[in-house]
């Protein structure tokens, strides 16, 4: 018969043989077979006296060790003593009570169980294990100290889930601060650390899309209606924010303080058979508006227009809209310059010029044409700038001008005029902000926009120049 547990003992009848010596009472220890004697229940001995059984009265069975006769033995005389244990089989389970092991339990073949089963201790399986190998409809679900989802294997839908009982994909993870995911301070959704590896591909984390157009990876909102980031199997990629003063990208090299690079762009291996984007920009609308490219070692700005940030008196600035005082392409002149400070420290960097509209005509301090406001934006994610604005002062754009020194053709000079902010053609030696790209005919005194290329120039007149280069040949 076969036992689940620890086996009945061998040997449940057990005989002990004495030769009494004269006027013995006390039989114990080996007998004549070599075992000691001991029992465990007085009820369960026998004695017998040269082959006479005794009655109870005539010995005494206590102390689990000898036996007693109440008359003393004569010299010779054989004592025999049978010992019956109790019989019982340690930490067994029946069908219909049940039971608990204490000790440990070797299968050499295979156990199975079709019920419910609890697990209180450590399980360890050396021939690996698979659960659910009938491929039926049973989920397999892991709890830990603070989730009841930590991992949760969905059969019927075929699906993994940490942190959440219903998984809606493949592999869904979910965290929060409620219990029923992981929470912590340094809260990660996954974090995968690759090993240094000194030979061959080392990954740590590939992905890898079913076809070119298909997205390898997507960040949208909590409400999925806005895409952040994504990347498609052809390489294409997109960042995008929607949100005041946010930063569609920002990207910040702290490392040492030589050859510092905050974003470096190579096209490819050569130098490509059509026109070489570095840079593209784009309205709104997705119409190209701009472009950085290169051909051979010529770096092309298309338009190109740069500009500086300046500061308007308060009296011309309106703080809390982008409405001020200076229409588009009004002539601005330095009055002051102020310099930024990096870490609460003076210093002579970051140049911003205090700027007003032209006072007077030919004006030597004129730096460029009003652009726009930048009231409302954030230079920087920690300030709000309220009185900034930007000058143009290269590249393309336009300048309002009056007829102060009549019509104005293809490559005049544009300077300031003696209207407040208004330029006007050049004449005579001067200081001048743009070199007229269209032809205006003026037909009264009101100023209007003049496209030009930003720049500033000496001017002299060609009669001038004509003089002074024959001075000079004398």
């Amino acid at each position: 018969m076969a036992y689940i547990g620890v086996s009945p003992s061998n040997g449940v009848r057990r005989v002990h043989t004495y030769t009494a010596i004269a006027s013995q009472t006390i039989f114990s220890g080996a007998g004549a077979e070599g075992t000691t004697l001991s029992y465990k229940d007085s009820n369960y001995v026998d004695v017998y006296q040269n082959g006479i059984k005794l009655a109870d009265a005539d010995y005494t069975s206590t102390s689990g060790t000898q036996i007693v006769l109440a008359q003393a033995a004569s010299v010779d005389d054989i004592v025999v003593v049978v010992v019956f244990d109790v019989f019982s089989v340690a930490d067994t389970v029946s069908k219909a009570d049940g039971g608990t092991f204490d000790g440990n339990v070797t299968m050499a073949g295979t156990l199975g169980v079709t019920g419910a089963s609890t697990l209180t201790g450590a399980l360890s399986a050396k021939g690996g294990a698979v659960f659910n190998e009938d491929s039926a409809d049973v989920d397999f679900r892991v709890e830990s100290n603070d989730s009841a989802n930590m991992l949760v294997v969905n059969a019927g839908t075929n699906r993994i889930g940490i942190g959440t009982d219903s998984p809606s994909h493949p592999l869904h993870i979910e965290t929060s601060s409620d219990g029923t995911g992981v929470s912590g301070a340094d809260l990660f959704a996954a974090f995968i650390k690759n090993p240094e590896s000194t030979s061959g591909q080392s990954y740590g984390l590939k992905i890898q899309a079913a076809s070119t157009n298909d997205q390898m990876l997507n960040l949208t909102t909590l409400d999925a209606a806005y895409t952040r980031f994504y990347v498609q199997g052809n390489g294409h990629t997109r960042i995008s924010a929607n949100t005041t003063s946010a930063y569609a990208l920002k990207v910040i090299n702290d490392g040492d303080n030589s050859n510092r690079y905050g974003i470096a762009i190579q096209t490819g291996s050569d130098a490509g058979s059509g026109t070489n984007y570095l840079l593209g920009f784009q309205d709104g609308d997705g119409n190209s508006v701009g472009s950085i490219t290169f051909s051979g070692g010529t770096v092309s700005y298309n338009p190109f227009t740069a500009s500086h940030p300046c500061i308007v008196p308060n009296s011309d600035n309106d703080k809390n809209s982008t409405a001020n005082a200076y229409p588009y392409g009004t002539l601005l002149e330095v009055i002051s310059i102020s310099y930024t400070q990096k870490d609460g420290a003076d210093s002579e960097r970051g140049i911003l010029y205090n700027v007003q509209k032209s006072s007077s005509a030919k004006s030597k301090a004129v730096i460029g044409a009003y652009s726009s406001s930048m009231n409302g934006s954030s230079l920087d994610e920690n300030t709000v700038e309220t009185n900034k604005h930007l000058v143009h002062v290269l590249g393309d754009g336009h300048i309002l001008c009056n007829n102060e020194n009549g019509n104005i053709a293809v490559g005049d000079y544009i300077c300031t005029s003696s209207t407040s902010g208004e330029g006007m053609k050049a004449t005579s030696i001067c200081a001048t902000i743009g070199i007229a790209r269209e032809a205006i005919t003026f037909k009264d005194s009101k100023a209007v926009l003049v496209a030009v290329e930003y720049g500033y120039r000496q001017f002299v007149p060609e009669d001038i120049e004509a003089r002074i280069t024959a001075l000079e040949s004398k």
